[in-house]
């Protein structure tokens, strides 16, 4: 079989990205991809972005970028590890009807991913977002995970059946409050398996990620 002469070498590689400054809803939906990631054979690796510094964009010309960012923070780091990732998926709660400030600093800053040379290219992307009420955004934020990923040269993909939706939304006023959802919570867990399938198919024509060499895996 094609997973156990090529996967039993090598693991998709999942990161996530917390764009909450808090660990609570995003958070937790965030936990749930990843163990549906996790159960489908997937190598799972959750960011909180409140943990690290991450400055603002200066806009810097496009010549600094291409030898990467000049400014002096943690995203080199980030940057390494969104560069190793078979799939990325992002979650944002939404704030004034759109992602959250700390998530658009780093998506900001990882411009000179793109400059240098689409160091994301063929990767796995998905979103997910979580708001107060219904119709507090999640559309637009979810939609600007999606530009993100595209500017980038990403494969945009979806929970997958039965629902199939652009990404997985939830309305969760209170702390945790998504936790009792579990049409969000099955939702997640199947976007996490979705884009393990996703990248396993892409590995198997050669085209994920740049930086991996399916001719020197052996069976």
């Amino acid at each position: 079989m094609v997973r156990e002469n090529v996967f039993y070498l090598m693991s998709i590689y999942v990161l996530g990205i917390n764009g909450s400054p808090r660990m609570g809803n995003t958070y937790e939906m965030l936990n749930a991809v990843l163990s549906g990631a996790s159960s489908h054979g997937g190598k799972t690796e959750l960011l909180n972005l409140s943990e690290y510094e991450i400055r603002h964009c200066m806009g810097h010309p496009k010549e600094f970028c291409e030898k990467g960012c000049p400014l002096a923070d943690d995203f080199k780091m980030i940057g390494s590890k969104l560069i190793s990732a078979d799939c990325i998926v992002i979650g944002s709660p939404t704030f004034m009807g759109d992602v959250s400030g700390l998530l658009k600093s780093f998506m900001d800053r990882s411009v000179h991913l793109r400059r240098s040379g689409f160091k994301l290219r063929n990767r796995v992307g998905a979103g997910l977002t979580v708001g107060a009420h219904i119709g507090g955004g999640q559309d637009l934020a979810l939609r600007t995970i999606h530009t993100f990923f595209l500017k980038h040269d990403m494969i945009v993909v979806s929970e997958g059946s039965p629902s199939s939706q652009a990404g997985v939304i939830a309305v969760a006023r209170d702390l945790f409050d998504v936790v009792q959802d579990k049409r969000v919570m099955n939702e997640c867990k199947n976007l996490g398996r979705r884009v393990v399938e996703i990248a396993e198919m892409l590995a198997i024509n050669g085209s994920l990620n740049d930086h991996q060499d399916l001719n020197s895996l052996k069976p």
